[in-house]
């Protein structure tokens, strides 16, 4: 370990300085922090520990660094790196054989298609899957998650090596060690309903389906016997042993109903662990499973989230270690705008209005950058494609009505586009934004409170976990989006650090709550500039009003026991204060009208600090 830690640091402070982050004392003895810790699990094999280092800050770097030391130094060790996207491993491939390790010792593992005629894409990789025989005698092995996760994946394809298993597993990004299914009992509901009754109309007389008629009547008498409780545990019947083909029976039966829901209820059966009925999102049937294998039992995580994330936290065999390294974000510029960014808002509004005015307000914004910094390259994020529809055309064919001419493969001095877009669910492990100076989001993906539940519920080995107990439910269903709004904006220029420091980045964000997102990120984006956005073509009263609820919940928390007994001095109050009192004194150019809405929205936004209890602003829990 003497040589194997100043060699793999010295590399990896090389590789950061020559892609122009340059990090300052504190950023280095994090990197220095990592790469020990990664050098000690290689002997230790017994823990599983995330370094939460922030954003660009070079995790994945470390990683290189460790391989080329391992390597230069003739180490017998072996490493499995693990991450979320295809494309970043294969990138991570061509950089290892950049820095010098030969080919034949790095293995790839993924599902996708190799054609060297085609450009990487939802199906294609840019680099082939070697084979496992390929696998087994390479010391540094990449492979996915969802290979790792995937129940046909044998743990030896990736994780033995010359008889033995490999020494570490490094993970990229946050481990969750399974995945929730989350099914509406309503949807299941009306499958049944709808089979039972093609069954009558159709097949009465055949007696091939009546074994999964009983089957299915057998499930709507146990959940109706479950009306009006919450998050119990529901036993169903097995799948009766002459039922054949019960999907292809199901499709049989039912017409112009969704059976989504029902077949993987059915899918449930086959597989160990708790069913449970929860009443969140009108009734939900919730189901986890676990998919990352106890073997793996030492692991580096390498996980900017980590913190931020409350499901990551609630798994009692990750240990947080401590990196004392804050990046500034006092470069970056959250320009926030209060309306609905649900998907069904927004693909209302790009779908099916005929003059949206958020499709011209988003529209706006792209036409004003490109027209006052047209060389500074933009990144839209926005919902996948429905069926035919895609936000990004809707803001392609808007922006050629304003521009007729606009040149959408348009490019700055170094080759990069000037204008591009991404979707949700991407946000993780693309580092080819960072030219980008300035981000817009059309929405922000919203996962469904009984999937939270289930991930709490799994994440913590516990099903009998109470979600609702201190509000665990709504925070981690808050930090879910939170850590997709970081993540997300870490894809553009503020990724790069310079002394601590990150580049100058404009992010402009639509949605129903910003000042909730904003208190959840503000430990990871310290120091960032939070600016209502002025609309041209929305309403501004609400994000006026939420600007004002906003402020005087940080006047609120700035008045000292000597500002409140100024203002109570008969009472001598000390987390108490009129709502008269405060706009007197400090809210005095707000209008009346203005002041009372702006209380209205200061209790549906601001519910964790201070309540309102009749005409006076009081400390909450006192």
């Amino acid at each position: 370990m003497d040589r194997l830690i100043p060699l793999a640091m010295h590399h990896t402070l090389g590789l950061l300085q020559k892609h122009n982050n340059k990090p300052n004392q504190l950023h280095s003895k994090a990197l220095q922090k990592i790469i020990e810790g990664m050098a000690s699990q290689l002997e230790e094999n017994t823990a599983r520990r995330a370094y939460p280092l922030a954003c660009g800050l070079g995790k994945t770097t470390c990683v290189r660094g460790l391989i080329f030391a391992i390597h230069n130094l003739g180490l017998n060790y072996s490493v499995v790196i693990s991450a979320g996207q295809v494309e970043a491993l294969c990138n991570l491939k061509k950089d290892l054989i950049d820095d010098g390790i030969p080919e034949e010792l790095i293995g790839l593992l993924h599902s996708k298609h190799y054609n060297p005629e085609k450009e990487p894409d939802e199906s294609h990789a840019s680099l082939p899957s070697n084979t496992e025989d390929q696998i087994e005698n390479r010391p540094f092995v990449l492979v996915t998650h969802n290979k790792i996760k995937h129940h046909n994946t044998w743990i030896e394809s990736y994780y033995g090596y010359k008889d033995k298993r490999r020494n570490l597993v490094i993970w990229d990004e946050s481990l969750l060690s399974g995945n929730a299914i989350s099914l509406s009992v309503l949807n299941i509901k009306n499958s049944i309903d709808s089979a039972i009754n093609g069954y009558e109309y159709k097949f009465e007389t055949n007696e091939l389906f009546s074994a999964l008629v009983n089957f299915l009547n057998q499930i709507k008498l146990i959940f109706e016997s479950k009306k009006g409780m919450d998050d119990i545990a529901i036993k169903l019947p097995d799948l009766p042993s002459e039922i054949f083909n019960i999907n292809q029976q199901i499709d049989l039966l039912v017409t112009n109903n969704d059976t989504r829901d029902l077949k993987s209820l059915f899918e449930c059966l086959n597989y160990d662990g708790e069913l449970r009925y929860i009443k969140e999102d009108s009734g939900a049937i919730i189901h986890f499973r676990q998919l990352v294998p106890d073997e793996l039992d030492n692991i580096v995580i390498l996980d900017a989230s980590h913190c931020l994330r409350a499901l990551t936290q609630f798994d009692p065999t990750i240990e947080s270690v401590t990196l004392d390294c804050p990046k500034s974000y006092e470069n970056l510029t959250i320009k926030y705008f209060k309306s609905g960014a649900g998907r069904n808002t927004i693909e209302n509004e790009f779908f099916h209005k005929e003059n949206s005015k958020l499709v011209a307000e988003v529209a706006e914004i792209i036409f004003f950058i490109l027209a006052q910094k047209p060389k500074e390259p933009l990144l839209i994020w926005g919902y996948k494609k429905k069926g035919n529809k895609s936000i990004e055309e809707v803001i392609k064919k808007k922006l050629r009505e304003m521009i007729p001419d606009i040149d959408f493969d348009v490019t700055d001095r170094n080759g990069n586009k000037i204008i591009n877009f991404q979707t949700f669910g991407n946000e993780l492990g693309l580092n080819g934004y960072t030219h980008c100076k300035h981000s817009i989001f059309i929405g922000l993906l919203y996962l469904k409170r009984s999937y939270v539940a289930g991930m709490i519920k799994g994440q913590s080995g516990n099903m009998d976990k109470d979600v609702n107990e201190n509000n665990l439910l709504s925070d981690a269903v808050l930090k879910e989006q939170a850590h997709l709004f970081y993540q997300a904006v870490s894809r553009g220029s503020s990724r790069i650090t310079e002394d601590g420091q990150c580049k100058e980045h404009t992010a402009y964000f639509f949605h129903s709550n910003p000042s909730n997102i904003k208190r959840a990120v503000n430990d990871v984006f310290p120091q960032a500039n939070w600016e209502r956005y002025e609309s041209i073509h929305l309403n501004n009263e609400i994000g006026l009003y939420s600007e004002i609820a906003g402020r005087i919940n940080d006047k609120l928390n700035s008045l000292t026991e000597e500002d409140f007994i100024n203002h109570n001095p008969r009472t001598k109050f000390t987390r108490k204060i009129s709502t008269r009192a405060l706009k007197k004194a400090y809210f005095s150019n707000v209008e009346r009208h203005q002041w009372s809405n702006s209380l209205r929205v200061f209790n549906d936004d601001y519910p964790w600090d201070w309540e309102i209890r009749g005409q006076s602003f009081v400390k909450s829990g006192h």
